[in-house]
């Protein structure tokens, strides 16, 4: 396509931002596209002295002008002064403006497509109990804490029987079903069906902080609630000044939702500094999703099968379940020793795989090895 007839990045990154408002992507995802774009890709300019060079900012640089590359020197650019994640997420951005840009006819194909985001190791290590997941001690120190009559009162907000029994409930109840913040924050009083002892997850918050669908299609789910809980939800509805069906079963002293920083600054960091749970540096030892992971944690050890936990936790795929907690599920002693087995039958030689031929030929023959001698 000749350059006087071509788009620019910057005419197509806008285009890119459309498609995603018509097709209705959440509101949170497309701020971050339109801060990936504005922030990060259209004032990058490449220096004179590097191979491939821009000349300007990415946003007047024609579509037709971009060659692979091109687009791996904008990658280099990105991996060298931002940090790895924006790094990466931007040019995941970068690489979908193209996309939609061919889609659209605006280029015959996408330079970037070949183009390998190296560099960065993408691997993250393995949540690990007491350090990314909370133990059974912490979580029972957590539980005691905030018991009412047993919390600690403070001034302001943590001083009302309105904000301990909450923050105590909350906390049960996300320890009982790993539900995620969002989800406590949408649940309405219709939801937790006390007498049958489960609560049905059916909301989760946008970025505007309204109702709106569980995270994935697999969010809508129904979680059993065990007995002590159900009791300690009763007690808290004994409390909450509305109750109606579509009231929220935690709302603010306003009855409006709780912010996920009202969350954070009213019910887990108080609880966190209680029990002393926070470095010199000023970080707490914990994230409130911890309380998620824990929930995973423990039903793994009580011997839930994967997909069963895929189906609890709510998660989109059995691929992600497994990679967040597959490392979790405890190994049997059958395969155990079978690996033993294995190298042992290595490391003692040759004369053990004569005796295991010499076994395997005795079960083919019933008994009587003599069948494959040689024939006279």
């Amino acid at each position: 396509m000749p350059d006087s007839q071509s788009a620019t990045f910057g005419q197509a990154g806008h285009l890119w931002l459309d498609r995603k408002r018509i097709n209705k992507n959440a509101k949170s995802s497309q701020v971050s596209y339109e801060v990936y774009l504005r922030v990060h890709l259209a004032p990058l300019t490449i220096p004179p002295d590097q191979p491939n060079s821009l000349r300007g900012e990415l946003a007047d640089f024609k579509l037709s002008r971009l060659t692979s590359p091109i687009c791996d020197a904008i990658w280099l650019r990105l991996r060298e002064t931002k940090p790895a994640y924006t790094a990466k997420r931007s040019f995941a951005a970068f690489k979908s403006i193209l996309k939609d840009a061919r889609r659209r006819g605006l280029m015959k194909h996408n330079p970037a497509e070949s183009v390998i985001m190296d560099g960065i190791d993408r691997r993250k290590p393995p949540l690990e109990i007491g350090v990314d997941i909370p133990d059974k001690s912490d979580i029972r120190a957590m539980l005691d804490a905030s018991t009412p009559g047993r919390a600690r009162l403070r001034r302001g907000f943590g001083r009302s029987p309105f904000c301990v029994c909450r923050s105590h409930t909350v906390i049960l109840l996300d320890v009982a079903t790993g539900m995620r913040a969002e989800e406590l924050r949408a649940l309405l009083w219709k939801n937790l069906h006390l007498d049958g002892g489960f609560v049905r997850v059916l909301h989760g918050v946008d970025f505007d902080g309204l109702l709106t669908g569980p995270k994935t299609d697999a969010g809508y789910r129904d979680l059993s609630i065990p007995p002590e809980v159900v009791e300690a939800l009763r007690e808290w509805k004994e409390i909450c000044p509305d109750t109606s069906a579509q009231a929220l079963v935690f709302p603010t002293l306003t009855g409006k939702m709780m912010a996920h920083r009202g969350v954070l600054g009213q019910i887990w960091y108080p609880l966190l500094d209680d029990l002393g749970m926070k470095a010199e540096d000023g970080s707490y030892k914990y994230v409130f999703h911890g309380l998620r992971h824990f929930y995973a944690s423990i039903m793994i050890e009580a011997g839930v099968r994967p997909k069963r936990l895929q189906k609890l936790m709510g998660h989109a795929t059995l691929s992600m379940t497994m990679d967040i907690y597959g490392h979790l599920f405890p190994e049997s002693e059958a395969e155990t020793k079978m690996i033993h087995g294995a190298v042992t039958a290595v490391l003692r030689g040759p004369q053990d795989d004569k005796n295991g031929q010499n076994h395997d030929t005795t079960e083919k023959t019933g008994g009587n090895p003599a069948i494959f001698e040689a024939v006279p």
